[in-house]
């Protein structure tokens, strides 16, 4: 009977034994891994410029949740930043096109009678080239007619 209540108690305590073993395991790694390569990594995020931050939330690999959140807050922060500076130099740009007198809407005014120029030009030279082949086509058609007329008036005297 003694052996039977020894051998029930064994498979349980090795079992308690495998489990406080991995749970030490885990704290360990955590303690002597994972937490320090936070920090680090923490440090390094707070150094780092947007384009650095964005490419490294790209890859969703951090230490820890605070470190994750951390990044995802200034990825956001740098999207906002950039779409604050997008619009004040939209606004600007708007204001200077406003303006007829300023050098950028000048310059889009150039641009759009340029690519006027451009298109009206491409039409311009198809239809000259048209143009000088139909006039070779009828100065050619002239000049045989001309020939016929004096065949005929050589030949038969009838014009």
């Amino acid at each position: 009977m003694e052996e039977d209540t020894l051998r029930f108690w064994i498979i349980p305590i090795i079992c308690l034994v495998a489990v406080m073993g991995l749970f030490v395991i885990i704290l360990s790694y955590q303690f002597n891994t994972a937490m320090p390569n936070a920090a680090i990594e923490l440090e390094e995020m707070r150094k780092m410029s947007c384009d650095e931050i964005k490419a490294k939330d790209a890859l969703n690999r951090y230490w820890s949740k605070d470190n994750s959140k951390y990044g995802k807050d200034k990825v956001g922060g740098c999207v906002a930043a950039e779409l604050a500076i997008t619009n004040a130099e939209k606004e600007k740009l708007d204001k200077l096109l406003a303006d007829p007198n300023s050098l950028e809407s000048l310059t889009r005014d150039l641009k759009k009678f340029q690519d006027l120029y451009d298109s009206h030009k491409e039409l311009y030279d198809y239809h000259l080239s048209e143009t000088k082949m139909l006039n070779q086509n009828v100065t050619d058609f002239e000049n045989k007619i001309n020939e016929i007329n004096s065949k005929l008036l050589n030949e038969y005297g009838v014009k």
